[in-house]
């Protein structure tokens, strides 16, 4: 072997399956979330603002974005959580190595078949594989090792999929109200997962870190809003199909209201000193408020689909992924739960780029409102970058 190749092989180099950036899947599905979160956002809002660059992917400019922001960006985060997680829950080795190499290479394989003019069954037969690695490497964790208390992700994960491989099979058929119908549906359960790990770590990340918050647990009404939730999103996703007895609006309008019921329970003020908290506390916030005005939204009155829409996407999605990929990449690399000023102003930028995005379309501002909460998201996973990268490729501290 020659040297070029034995160090191209080495477990000190990047390329290696040894690399420790292969170690868990948070290593490279965040990082390749959060640099999509810049390039596509990025991509966005030159195909808002400019008329002599002409960018023409795959899909209509439309559909691209919602699938890179949702399924590209929000589901992947989401994986590579589980994942990383379900190593903790089960006390079994993740997937790594070899594994998270073909699975962040399918990932970045689907982001240029976006671009490319090829037939859509490639697209979405990369986007199948997908899938179907991320569920069976949750699965041969779980099941093993009778994880019965988190069993509930593998049809979570099934249903977003199978949701995700329709869009992408509609938007090649040119049905793009349906496909954007889907995507919101996948949206409410991705709703589904914040409110099942949100109600989680929130309360007892809050009472480890602040002792005297008075976290209140709430046992019953995790339950009952659950059951709504689940309700809500499948009453949304037929309401669009076939009609449907049960309107998703007023369900979506109680399950917002179960949300924020449960955060009062947490205390929420107590955090305000605390970046990692108060940035998780408020994007909850966003998740219940978000639905609350998505289903007035559909009632008619006062609020826009679209303005309710971007303040689940950006203030509770975005920001919630923020804050728990700047904790979970310290507390899986063993460093202190503490971050740097430049991720406080980060989660400030995130929170103002919700704000934002909400409010001035409200006053007719439309395109300043896009513009300007766009370079506040692009800011915000910038930073996350500068101060994350060297933690993702760097050592695990808990090893030495």
């Amino acid at each position: 072997m020659s040297m070029a190749a034995s160090h191209l092989f080495s477990p000190r180099h990047l390329f290696s399956p040894r690399h420790v950036f292969w170690s868990l899947a948070f290593r490279p599905l965040f990082f390749l979330a959060a640099l999509l979160a810049v390039v596509a956002m990025g991509t966005w809002l030159v195909m808002l603002n400019s008329t002599w660059i002409t960018l023409r992917p795959a899909l209509p400019l439309l559909l691209w974005h919602i699938h890179e922001m949702l399924f590209g960006f929000g589901f992947t985060v989401a994986a590579g959580f589980l994942l990383t997680a379900a190593q903790n829950w089960t006390g079994l080795r993740s997937p790594h190595g070899v594994y998270l190499m073909v699975l962040a290479g399918l990932w970045l394989l689907i982001r240029a078949l976006l671009w490319l003019d090829v037939p859509a069954i490639a697209l979405i037969l990369a986007q199948a594989i997908w899938w179907l690695m991320v569920i069976v490497g949750l699965g041969i964790l779980l099941i093993p090792a009778n994880s019965r208390r988190n069993y509930q992700f593998l049809p979570i994960l099934v249903v977003i999929a199978s949701l995700n491989l329709c869009f992408l099979w509609f938007a090649a058929q040119e049905q793009d109200a349906l496909a954007v119908h889907l995507a919101r549906s996948a949206l409410l359960v991705f709703c589904l997962v914040m409110g099942i790990v949100g109600g989680r770590v929130i309360p007892m990340f809050t009472r480890n870190v602040v002792p005297h918050s008075n976290v209140r647990a709430t046992p019953r009404l995790n339950w009952v809003l659950l059951f709504f939730s689940i309700l809500g999103a499948c009453a949304y996703l037929l309401h669009g199909v076939v009609p449907s007895p049960v309107s998703p609006a007023w369900v979506l309008m109680l399950v917002a209201v179960l949300h924020l019921i449960r955060l009062a329970h947490w205390g929420g003020w107590h955090c305000r000193h605390e970046p990692l908290l108060w940035s998780l506390h408020l994007s909850y916030l966003a998740l219940g408020l978000g639905l609350g005005f998505f289903g007035l939204a559909h009632t008619g009155y006062w609020f826009g689909q679209s303005e309710a829409l971007h303040l689940i996407t950006v203030g509770a999605m975005g920001f919630m992924i923020l804050s728990m990929i700047s904790r979970v990449s310290l507390g899986h690399s063993g460093r202190p739960l503490r971050v740097s000023k430049v991720m406080a102003i980060a989660f400030g930028l995130m929170a103002a780029a919700a704000c934002v995005r909400v409010l001035l379309p409200l006053f007719d501002w439309l395109l300043l409102g896009w513009n300007l909460s766009g370079l506040l998201w692009i800011a915000a996973f910038s930073l996350f970058l500068l101060a994350y990268v060297p933690v993702l490729t760097g050592p695990d501290l808990r090893h030495r």
